[in-house]
């Protein structure tokens, strides 16, 4: 059995929040009693309790939270938990030609299903806008202004739909029960698997990822994959904006 995964921060207490997870999580998994016989309902089990703990915390989450992409591998059955936009892609070889196959879905708020939960709970679909009024950057969750609620309504204007912390964005609908996903390895055609945050992702397809990472898999150089993920999606970031956000992988070769 094998665990891997990554958690992307966000907020002034983002760094606490994700080192939070990564210190109570797999235990909340291996502990969960449905751990043996169904690693599924696990996964998500231990994701909610992580996030109740992260209420209790000392540290305040209402407007800080994490991204958590994980997979677990036991045998030949892969299972890939994920609340937030991070991304896990499993990359397969046939003949001819690498394929990237995606084990998450980005939660955005521009996802449907998404969008009517969100907004079905008093959240607020929209971009930030400037003081004109015109839209700029990704669609952000807000709280929406009604009568008894002490929350501005310029808050918290999180860029994703399910995450773990973020008290604020929970009451509309944001949740930490990630999705999990469930597959079978085939062990003559999948070769690695790369989990990373969307610093990665924000400007490389899965595709391209994994022509990134082929190479690297041939002379069996894990560590040198990662770092060439990394400088090249923080290269990417420089040629199009002033910034670059916080760049996570993991790179897992089979």
């Amino acid at each position: 059995e094998y665990l891997y995964g990554i958690c992307d921060g966000h907020g002034l207490a983002g760094h606490e929040v994700s080192a939070h997870i990564r210190s109570h999580l797999p235990g909340l998994i291996s502990d969960d009693p449905n751990y043996n016989s169904n690693v599924k309902v696990a996964l998500k089990n231990a994701f909610v309790k992580e996030d109740v703990l992260l209420d209790k915390s000392p540290f305040d989450s209402n407007l800080s939270g994490s991204t958590c992409c994980m997979v677990f591998m036991r045998d030949h059955k892969l299972f890939c938990a994920n609340a937030g936009d991070s991304r896990a892609v499993i990359a397969s070889k046939t003949e001819k030609r690498w394929l990237a196959k995606p084990l998450s879905r980005d939660h955005k708020p521009n996802e449907t299903d998404e969008r009517k939960r969100v907004e079905a709970n008093n959240g607020r679909i929209d971009a930030f806008r400037d003081y004109s009024g015109t839209p700029m950057g990704p669609l952000r969750v807000w709280v929406k202004p009604r009568v008894g609620l002490k929350i501005p309504g310029n808050l918290p204007g999180l860029a994703m739909t399910r995450s773990l912390g973020d008290g604020v964005a929970s009451l509309v609908g944001v949740t930490a029960e990630p999705e999990v996903y469930e597959y079978n390895i085939d062990p003559d055609m999948d070769k690695f698997i790369v989990i990373a945050s969307d610093g990665v992702w924000e400007w490389m397809s899965n595709s391209e990822c994994v022509k990134i990472v082929a190479p690297y898999y041939e002379r069996n150089d894990a560590a040198g994959a990662a770092e060439a993920l990394v400088e090249d999606s923080t290269q990417r970031w420089l040629s199009r904006e002033e910034v670059v956000d916080d760049t996570t992988c993991v790179v897992i070769f089979f």
